[in-house]
């Protein structure tokens, strides 16, 4: 009997082994809303915004009455106090259209559209 009690505390102690793990147990059903939070503090009082620049749209070749004449659109840059020109480019590369609106710097350019037309985009953002 003394070996029995012996052998089963052995046992007991060291033979055992976790079992496999078992299957998950159903989803609970949902907990009810919590309680309302408390008033957060009034953030300080913004200032007043300013008034913005306007964008005009400009006619590149003013002799242009074409069904699609092209324009380009003068933003103001307070800080060169100037105009500048920015225009829409198309083009195709690698077999795909591309459209993207870019920044015109001052030069002489010539319409594509096929009326001769040719333009000049000046340092203060005129075009003549």
């Amino acid at each position: 009997m003394k070996w029995l009690i012996v052998f089963s505390l052995l046992c007991f102690s060291g033979c055992m082994q976790d079992g496999l793990p078992g299957q998950n147990g159903e989803q609970g059903n949902q907990g009810s809303m919590g309680e309302q939070g408390i008033q957060g503090p009034m953030s300080p009082a913004g200032t007043n915004g300013t008034d913005a620049y306007p964008i005009y749209m400009v006619k590149l070749c003013p002799n242009d009455n074409s069904q699609f004449p092209e324009y380009a659109q003068a933003y103001y840059n307070p800080t060169t106090q100037q105009y500048e020109i920015y225009k829409v480019i198309w083009r195709v590369k690698n077999g795909k259209t591309q459209a993207y609106l870019t920044l015109v710097i001052p030069g002489t350019y010539s319409n594509t559209g096929g009326n001769g037309c040719t333009y000049t985009v000046n340092a203060d953002g005129s075009i003549t």
